[in-house]
C-alpha cells in the first residue's frame, strides 16, 4: 500500500510504551485507545495491534493488494475509490482500489485498523510514533505522500458492523491530588461552566479557556512530579491544561482533577474551538464506567469471532 495523499497528522499508533516513564519517555499511543481497541476487537486483532490514527484533515492509501480493515473513532467522509463507507464496519478492499478519508465530519481522530495490523518500527515494546523524539512507528515520524505500508495478514473476513463508542454531553473527571487547595469558586468554576478548546491544543495537551480563572487559596510550590494523561493541571494564569498521551513525564503545575480512564478518549475527539464541559463523579463511578468500556470491547471481540 502507498499513501498518496495526506493532509492530516497521520501517523502510527498502538497503545503506547506504558512502563518507561521512570527514564523519562513520555507514553505516545492512540489519543482514543477505546475507539482503537474498538477496531482491532471488530477485526480479531490483539487489541494492541498497530492502526493509523487520523486527525482531522484527509489521507489516500492506494492499495496494490487487498486487505480487510474498518475505520473508528472519528466520523470521517470516507470512500473505496467513489464509493461511499461508514464507520465500526468492517469490509474489504481489493487491489487496485484507492481508501481515502475526506474529513472528519465529527470528532478528531480515526483509526484505520488492518487485519493483522499494520507493520511498524518497534521501540521499547510499541510501534506507536513518538513525534518530538522521531522514533517508533514508520522512521519515528507523520505519514507522508509516497510512505509504503504494509500489514500482517491478507485473509477475507466476512462483512459486519457494530455500535462505536456511546458518547456523552460532559466529561467525568475525579478530584486531583490538589483539589483542597484551590479555591472553592475555582471547583465551582470547574464544574459549572463550559471551556473553550483552544487552537493552542495539540497531542501533548488540551489548553483551555473560560471567562473564569482556577485560582489556588493561596501560592503553592510543588516539585516536579509525575503526571499522566487525563491530569488536569493548571498554571499560575488560571487556565487548565489537560494532558493528553504525548505529555510529558513529569510537571510541577498544581492538579485540580483527572478525566476518568472510560472518557479520556471521547475528551480528545473534542475539536479545537469547541467547548466542554465537566462532571465530578467518585472512584466508583470511574470504575464502574470503565467496566463498561471493557464489556463493550469484550462484545465486539465476541461477535467478531463468530462471523
Amino acid at each position: 500500500m502507498k499513501v498518496t495523499k495526506v493532509s492530516s497528522i497521520s501517523s502510527i499508533q498502538d497503545l503506547g510504551r506504558l512502563n518507561y516513564k521512570a527514564y523519562g519517555v513520555n507514553e505516545n499511543g492512540a489519543l482514543d485507545k477505546w475507539s482503537f481497541m474498538l477496531g482491532n476487537a471488530l477485526l480479531g486483532n490483539d487489541l494492541n495491534a498497530p492502526a493509523i490514527e487520523v486527525i482531522l484533515g484527509g489521507i489516500e492509501i492506494y492499495c496494490d493488494k487487498a486487505m480487510t480493515f474498518c475505520i473508528t473513532g472519528a466520523n470521517y467522509e470516507a470512500f473505496i475509490d467513489e464509493k461511499p463507507i461508514h464507520n465500526n464496519y468492517r469490509i474489504r478492499i481489493e487491489a487496485g482500489k484507492t481508501l481515502r478519508l475526506v474529513r472528519a465530519m465529527s470528532g478528531m481522530c480515526a483509526y484505520i485498523c488492518a487485519y493483522g495490523g499494520f507493520k511498524a518500527d518497534l521501540v521499547l515494546n510499541s510501534a506507536s510514533t513518538n513525534l518530538s523524539a522521531n522514533f517508533g512507528g514508520l522512521n519515528g515520524r507523520a505519514l507522508k505522500v509516497g510512505d509504503e505500508l504494509s500489514i500482517g495478514s491478507r485473509m477475507n473476513l466476512s462483512q459486519i458492523a457494530v455500535a462505536g463508542i456511546k458518547n456523552r454531553k460532559s466529561i467525568r473527571i475525579l478530584k486531583g491530588s490538589e483539589w483542597d487547595y484551590f479555591s472553592d469558586e475555582a471547583k465551582h468554576n470547574l464544574l459549572n461552566n463550559e471551556f473553550l478548546i483552544t487552537s493552542s491544543s495539540n497531542r501533548m495537551g488540551y489548553r483551555l479557556k473560560s471567562d473564569f480563572k482556577l485560582d489556588l487559596k493561596e501560592e503553592l510550590s510543588l516539585a516536579s512530579h509525575g503526571v499522566s494523561a487525563g491530569t488536569i493541571q493548571v498554571p499560575s494564569g488560571g487556565e487548565p491544561i489537560v494532558l493528553l498521551k504525548d505529555a510529558q513525564t513529569t510537571g510541577g503545575y498544581a492538579k485540580i482533577a483527572q478525566v476518568i480512564e472510560a472518557d479520556l478518549g471521547l475528551f480528545a475527539q473534542s475539536r479545537i474551538n469547541s467547548k466542554i464541559s465537566f462532571e465530578l463523579v467518585d472512584l466508583k463511578e470511574a470504575l464502574e464506567a470503565k467496566k463498561e468500556r471493557i464489556s463493550h470491547i469484550n462484545q465486539v471481540k465476541e461477535y467478531a469471532s463468530e462471523n
